[in-house]
């Protein structure tokens, strides 16, 4: 398959993935896995629900203060979808979505041969999707056919941290519940390219027969990462599955 190269001059006519109604699709968010997890984290001071669940069903009726902006996780459960929720001892849950959500955003246009957020991956798993730029309106979730998702728009909080992406036509979607990211277009060395093998959180690079003799800006049609040994690592596709680059 032959790789595409970009000529910057030519970026803004480059066809990159987009979102359909046609792919999307109702997800199950019942089924969720639960880790301990001992860490801070932060909040945006907003008024965020406590649960009395790890699936986040059970309303208690009561909220976090909003004066405090650091909280202790002992516990994380990840939905089938990839949302995570987080347990702040004693069995009260707070999705991680609340936590982040700002009282108010910020929206940018993203610009594919500058942005370093032009691609996310959901690896396949049912995002949910809402029709407004801080997230209160769910409509529908991403389809499970596909990992790589362009962003069009990124929403930003008032720290200047990424909220929330448009996958095209105002579809919203939770930057929490990608696992990682990519530019739509990168710059690729000459040298040779690699297939990778993904099992679990780890993935493996091996050297193919695909080389890059010209240096340059090319487009990326996928991206995904794991941990090789203690590191976290990522990989975009440029063209077939023999044509990987190690993007770190």
């Amino acid at each position: 398959m032959r790789i595409s190269k970009i000529r910057l001059g030519l970026v803004t006519g480059v066809a990159l993935l987009a979102l359909t109604g046609a792919g999307l699709g109702v997800g199950n968010q019942e089924d969720h896995q639960v880790f301990a997890a001992v860490q801070t984290i932060p909040s945006n001071g907003g008024t965020v629900p406590i649960y009395a669940d790890a699936a986040t069903t059970e309303k208690t009726g009561k909220f976090l203060d909003t004066h405090i902006l650091q909280w202790q996780e002992f516990n994380r459960s990840e939905a089938q979808n990839g949302s995570v929720a987080y347990d702040l001892g004693g069995g009260q849950w707070v999705k991680a979505i609340d936590l982040s959500r700002p009282s108010s955003v910020t929206i940018k246009d993203n610009v594919p041969s500058t942005d370093t957020t032009g691609l996310v991956a959901s690896d396949k798993k049912p995002v949910q999707i809402y029709s407004d730029a801080q997230l209160t309106q769910p409509t529908s979730t991403l389809s499970q056919d596909v990992n790589a998702w362009q962003v069009f728009r990124t929403a930003y909080d008032a720290k200047g941290q990424g909220f929330a992406y448009d996958l095209g036509n105002n579809q919203w979607a939770y930057s929490g519940d990608f696992y990682t990211s990519s530019p739509a277009i990168a710059y690729v060395p000459a040298g040779q390219l690699e297939s990778i093998t993904r099992t679990g959180s780890q993935i493996s690079g091996q050297l193919s027969n695909e080389t890059i003799t010209q240096p340059g800006y090319y487009k990326v049609l996928d991206v995904t990462g794991g941990l090789s040994g203690p590191f976290f690592v990522r990989y975009v596709k440029l063209g077939n599955d023999q044509q990987w680059f190690a993007l770190n």
